[in-house]
């Protein structure tokens, strides 16, 4: 049986006392409070730090990350404020006045079409189920002049 402690006074004398959610309750015979035993906290520091690099590499959302670790998306917000406000960023030298970035694109009032790059993607699938159902509609026909 795993050793659960009291999260109060750290006490190892405690009874069960119910379920809340999904997690056994527990009833500490010291403190007399009751407590749901802590996390596994390499797992869930793990399940942080990964969260974080997903998010930071612009592959994740907050609620694919919230879904993917079953908590609630404003727990994923709070481990990523959380670990940006670690980070020391670097301010640039007061010296610096001009930047130049090679290779930026700008459209303003010039961009040439109003969507993202999946249109052609999406209209290629419109096209294919028109075909496939031009298709079976000409067979359904077939079959019914038939009999």
């Amino acid at each position: 049986m795993e050793s659960v402690e009291c999260r109060h006074c750290g006490g190892l004398n405690y009874c069960k006392n119910g379920f809340r959610g999904k997690h056994q309750l527990y009833k500490c015979l010291n403190c007399l409070r009751c407590f749901v035993p802590k996390r596994d906290q390499k797992g869930y520091e793990a399940s942080k730090l990964l969260a974080i690099i997903l998010y930071g590499s612009g592959k994740a959302s907050y609620r694919y990350l919230s879904k993917l670790f079953n908590v609630c998306p404003a727990t994923v917000m709070n481990w990523i404020k959380s670990f940006s406000e670690r980070i020391n960023v670097s301010k640039p030298d007061a010296s610096i006045t001009e930047i130049e970035i090679d290779e930026m694109w700008h459209f303003i009032e010039s961009k040439k079409t109003n969507c993202g790059s999946l249109k052609r993607l999406i209209e290629q699938a419109e096209r294919r189920l028109l075909g496939l159902q031009a298709d079976e509609t000409l067979k359904l026909l077939r079959n019914y002049t038939r009999k």
